[in-house]
């Protein structure tokens, strides 16, 4: 496994906590990779199968999301109309999508309901690690 470069750890700065990220993957393998890679980067990690449990997620008072990454597709509730009811309540961290099905409509459309990034399967672990760095730092 590539080891991620010490300095895209999580934010420097007021808080001592890790910064946080919530992760949305329907696929139990993908989730695992992923969550085990943020958290090698220094993030805390907290990874759900599917929107519902995002939006369930994001109501816990004792874990503040600081970045979402979310796949489109997943059962119960998928990406596209997760980001829309993040983008009707205002409660959306920063977001990047991942996606099997990507296309450039696709793409438009993520980024119309508010992702920042989106990336299409399958994609380089380190790029998704930087870009959560990105929307930390600019956060």
């Amino acid at each position: 496994m590539i080891r991620p470069d010490p300095k895209e750890r999580s934010r420097p700065g007021a808080s001592a906590r890790a910064a946080r990220v919530l992760l949305a993957e329907d696929d139990d393998e993908m989730r695992t990779l992923l969550k085990a890679y943020l958290e090698l980067a220094g993030y805390e990690v907290r990874a759900v199968g599917d929107g519902l449990a995002v939006m369930e997620a994001l109501t816990d008072a004792e874990w503040a999301a600081d970045v979402l990454v979310t796949d489109l597709h997943m059962p119960v509730m998928g990406g596209m109309e997760l980001l829309r009811r993040l983008g009707e309540s205002g409660a959306a961290p920063p977001t990047i999508v991942i996606t099997s099905f990507g296309d450039d409509a696709i793409h438009n459309r993520a980024r119309k309901l508010g992702a920042i990034e989106v990336f299409d399967k399958p994609f380089d672990s380190t790029r998704l690690v930087r870009a959560v760095k990105t929307l930390l730092d600019a956060g």
